[in-house]
C-alpha cells in the first residue's frame, strides 16, 4: 500500500527544523510498518524561477542521509 503524506510548510520555512519532525516521523513510521510512505510537500512557485529552484534544493538538501 503507498501512503502520501502532504504537507505544505516545511519548504516554507527550511531554517525551522522542527517544520520536519512531524511529517518525517510520520514518514518513517510508515516505511517501518512496510508500507510505501511517500512525502508530497506543496510548494507555490514563484515569479521567480530561479528562487523556485533554490528552495527545491534546499528542501531536498535536508534529506541526503534518509535512506
Amino acid at each position: 500500500m503507498t501512503v502520501f503524506l502532504g504537507c505544505g510548510f516545511a519548504a516554507k520555512y527550511p531554517e525551522g527544523g522542527g517544520n520536519y519532525s512531524v511529517p518525517l516521523q510520520w514518514m518513517l513510521g510508515l516505511r517501518r510498518l512496510g508500507l510505501d510512505a511517500i512525502w508530497l510537500e506543496l510548494l507555490p512557485a514563484t515569479a521567480d524561477a530561479r528562487e523556485d529552484e533554490s528552495r527545491i534544493r534546499i528542501f531536498q538538501g535536508g534529506f541526503t542521509n534518509m535512506d
